[in-house]
């Protein structure tokens, strides 16, 4: 009797456990229990009878058949049943995903209904393939909808832009992609498998956010029923052929058939781990590419700007605060000769001139402190040692980062600078052209008169010796005033064909008064002669001048050499010097060296020796002009020089003038013959300046000729309308206030046009030039001795 009670009860037990519905005790009034229903087949949704079906319902009609609950569905979209669980219409919402936001208004279920996850569905026709063909497409979503809004937050983070459509069930969103609205659309696995061949799509293979939904309630409210519900569910889903499982079968997703081998939850474990594989996968995968094309991008981008830094032909840098470069472009490497690695090793004020280090230090500062740097001019010294200048460029410091351009101005800072030698040679030679004139009209009055006083005197007198010191004081000013017009290179040159070597012998014969005898004079000459086309005067006083510099420079005692040669002078030199002026033509030289082994000249000086009053010799050692005219000179005949100086260690000067092969001499200006011979005739005078006027008169008169004088030309031309018959010959100032020389004279041959005439003249040939007076014009200049003005009276008499 005993063991047959307590069978009973273990089958009581059993009973229970197994079958927790099996009322107990007499059924209770049934309760209503309002469903929030929307389209989501195969799960929930209207038949076309306007009957509320799917596996969602046959789960809750077991359930409710067992607790004797009147189930009422409220059908409409998804956003509607949300409304209606916070408005109290309705008692129950099923497939609802968990979010904080929900959780707010809604308390779900335990144990979850289904494990689903998000997928995207496209037309069967479509290109998109991979998520990457997504990028600015539209894509349709059910508005509220978990996937839909999981699916946003996936493209943003792989930053592909869509335009995003919001449908009221997914029932829309399959019928927009469907009818073109949309190129593809958001919806959950359960209802895209099992509706999207009635939309004629297809899944595109991307799934994401695998999820749990359950059922939910309202906060606070109906908790008995959740809690049933949770009940059932649990032990539902742990036994094969319960009705949540034959619910699932009947719809198409259950495991009805299934052989019971492994535990309940192992395949949907699996299923989750395969998902969750799959999805760790593609993300990877997706990740992967997007950092091969992020990287390749960054790797062209990087090439391209590469390619450009160094196609830049300005110097381009990126430097630190501490003055580092960091980066350099080609262009340093092509101006400075260093390579990359030796400017990048050093600071970059090692490189800077030490004199611009100061400023260049400021600038740094101040483009560090926010200010840009727009007009610093500075050097940087080249691998050769040799500084170029740079013009730099620079915006304000990004990051404590210095980026800044510069430009390579070197030659243009030469080329200003040769104009403004030029421009100060040219004032200067104005200056001179003015200075000379007037200087030679006094020399013409000294001059004249001492031949005259001369001509007073006994020959053999002591007074005689005096007035020849007068005539050689004006030979020095009148070769002073040709050096004045060296620095423009307008004297009057007096060109014949002649040979190097006999003026250079002549000027060491007179030079040896211009050393001491501390100082041993050498020459070496050219066995050859070196013809040349040149003014002997002006080329004897450029080897004075040579000498005296070289003298200057040694200090007490030392060695002057002066040789002669014959080169052929390409468009380089082999020995490394300075060169006057840089360009030169190519061709065959004679050349005039004079060296010594004095003090040399400073690197830092040499390209200013040739400018008019520059000199590094003590007060009262130097006036700055010698080297000017030894520059203007030589420029005059073609040619050019050649310095070659160590510091302590002596310098040489290289005269190049060109070599002549031809004998045949050809003259721009008078060849004056020796003799003081007498003459016979009238001479028309015309003269400005009266003291010359006097003095040339004077001189003619004591000749034996009959001399009228006129003060300009005005007055010549109405003497010579009054007189012409008589007047033999016309000596005329070629530039005069009124009419000119040439004015003068053209209109007094227009009267007798065979008359013989001369020019007088203290101007250079380029000015006389300027006033029609050319190379076709008989010109004496002055100061000319009066044996040569009479000489050539006489000639024009014949």
């Amino acid at each position: 009797m005993a063991a047959t009670h307590v069978a009973r009860c273990m089958l009581c037990f059993l009973l229970i456990t197994l079958f927790p519905t099996l009322p107990l005790a007499a059924s209770p009034a049934e309760r209503i229990v309002r469903v929030g229903a929307f389209s989501y087949y195969p799960a929930i949704f209207q038949d076309r009878d306007g009957s509320v079906k799917g596996f969602y319902v046959d789960t809750l009609e077991a359930v409710a058949k067992r607790e004797h609950w009147k189930l009422q569905y409220i059908f409409g979209s998804w956003s509607d049943g949300l409304d209606r669980i916070r408005s109290g219409e309705v008692d129950l919402l099923t497939s609802v995903a968990y979010t904080e936001e929900r959780a707010t208004f809604m308390d779900y279920g335990k144990v979850p209904l289904l494990t689903v996850w998000g997928e995207l569905y496209v037309p069967r026709q479509s290109p998109v393939v991979d998520i990457r063909d997504v990028r600015g497409k539209t894509v349709a979503v059910m508005s509220g909808d978990f996937n839909g809004k999981n699916f946003q937050n996936q493209m943003k983070s792989f930053d592909i832009p869509c335009t995003y459509r919001e449908y009221a069930s997914f029932d829309e969103v399959l019928q927009a992609v469907r009818d073109g609205k949309a190129d593809a659309g958001v919806v959950n696995n359960t209802f895209g498998s099992a509706m999207s061949h009635n939309y004629q799509l297809k899944s595109s293979g991307f799934i994401f956010n695998p999820f749990d939904i359950h059922f939910a309630v309202a906060k606070g409210k109906n908790g008995d029923i959740m809690a049933t519900l949770d009940r059932y569910l649990g032990a539902w889903r742990r036994v094969e052929k319960s009705p949540y499982h034959l619910a699932r079968a009947k719809w198409g997703h259950g495991s009805a058939g299934m052989m019971p081998v492994l535990p309940n939850w192992l395949p949907y474990a699996v299923g989750a781990a395969v998902l969750l594989a799959g999805a760790a996968i593609f993300f990877i995968a997706l990740l992967r590419y997007e950092i091969r094309r992020k990287t390749s991008s960054l790797r062209r981008s990087k090439e391209e700007l590469e390619l450009f830094f160094n196609l830049v032909p300005d110097l381009v840098c990126i430097a630190s605060p501490q003055g580092h470069f960091q980066a350099v472009n080609t262009a340093w490497e092509k101006t400075l000769g260093y390579t990359r690695d030796e400017l990048l090793q050093h600071p970059l004020i090692d490189f800077v001139h030490p004199e611009d280090r100061g400023k260049t230090q400021t600038e740094m500062q101040r483009q560090l402190g926010g200010e840009e740097t727009m007009q610093l001019v500075n050097r940087y010294r080249g691998k050769d040692g040799t500084y170029r200048w740079l013009e730099w460029a620079a915006s304000p410091a990004l990051g404590g980062v210095l980026y800044a351009v510069a430009r390579d101005i070197t030659d243009r800072m030469k080329m200003e600078e040769r104009l403004r030698h030029s421009q100060k040679m040219e004032a200067v030679g104005l200056l001179a052209g003015g200075v000379a004139h007037d200087l030679n009209n006094i020399l013409q009055i000294v001059l004249g008169n001492a031949y005259l006083a001369k001509s007073k005197l006994d020959h053999a007198g002591a007074e005689t010796h005096h007035v020849d010191q007068i005539a050689s004081a004006v030979e020095r000013g009148t070769t002073l005033t040709q050096g004045l017009l060296a620095f423009s290179r307008k004297q009057n040159l007096v060109v014949n064909l002649t040979d190097l070597n006999t003026i250079i012998r002549q000027s060491i014969s007179l030079g040896r008064r211009l050393v001491e005898e501390s100082v041993k004079l050498n020459h070496r000459l050219a066995d050859e002669p070196l013809p040349v086309r040149a003014d002997e005067n002006l080329l004897q006083q450029v080897i004075f001048n040579l000498i005296t510099n070289a003298r200057d420079s040694l200090p007490g005692s030392g060695e002057i050499t002066i040789r002669s040669w014959k080169e052929e002078v390409g468009s380089t030199f082999p020995e490394s010097g300075v060169v006057f002026p840089s360009t030169r033509p190519a061709g065959w030289y004679a050349g005039i060296g004079v060296a010594d082994n004095g003090t040399g000249i400073p690197p830092e000086s040499l390209p200013n020796i040739f400018e008019p009053f520059f000199t590094t010799k003590e007060v009262g050692k130097g006036s700055g002009l010698g080297l000017a005219m030894v520059h203007g000179t030589v420029i005059q005949h073609g040619g050019f020089i050649l310095v070659l100086s160590v510091p302590a260690g002596g310098s040489e000067f290289r005269v190049y003038l060109p070599l002549q092969e031809e004998s045949e001499d050809c003259f721009t200006e008078v060849a004056v013959e020796k003799g003081v011979p007498g003459g016979r005739g009238t001479i028309l005078v015309a003269e400005d300046d009266a003291d010359v006027r006097k003095v040339v008169v004077a001189a003619l008169s004591d000749a034996g000729y009959r001399v009228i004088d006129a003060e300009d030309g005005n007055r010549a031309v109405e003497i010579f309308r009054q007189r012409g018959g008589e007047i033999d010959c016309v000596l005329v100032d070629a530039i005069m206030p009124g009419l000119n020389g040439k004015e003068t004279l053209d209109t007094i041959r227009c009267i007798r046009p065979e008359i013989p005439y001369l020019f007088l003249s203290g101007y250079s040939h380029q000015i006389l030039s300027s006033h029609g007076v050319g190379n076709s014009y008989t010109v004496v200049a002055k100061p000319v001795r009066i044996p040569d003005l009479l000489v050539k009276v006489s000639e024009l008499l014949k």
